[in-house]
């Protein structure tokens, strides 16, 4: 794959989250988080979100069950030796998407008592 390109994880909220493809571009990372990027260290990967999460047309978006941001979130992997965002690996994608589906079905179970 180029270095150009990255594969991350999106989640919009309320809606399942889906890998994609995108181009290693500021531009393009804005356009899917809808605004000027902001990125947090999430363990060892980075979550990229919109800076303004006082806005009050960002719907809240339950990540995990120990983090929840306002907005459409990606998640990529972190090049901590030269300071920027990577592809996800096949292991970080398989453990981001479980741990996702593990924060709805707690969510559902919240939901449920």
């Amino acid at each position: 794959m180029s270095k150009n390109y990255m594969f991350t994880i999106v989640k919009p909220p309320n809606k399942p989250p889906c890998v994609i493809k995108i181009p290693k571009r500021l531009r393009d990372m804005e356009k899917i988080v809808g605004g000027i990027v902001e990125e947090s260290r999430y363990e060892k990967v980075l979550i990229i979100y919109n800076e303004s999460q006082d806005d009050k047309e960002l719907k809240e978006n339950k990540i995990f069950s120990d983090l929840s941001m306002k907005g459409t979130i990606l998640i990529a992997g972190n090049d901590e030796i030269n300071g920027d965002v990577r592809s996800l690996t096949k292991n970080e994608i398989a453990k981001y998407l479980k741990k996702i589906k593990e924060t709805k079905r707690y969510k559902e179970n919240e939901i449920e008592k």
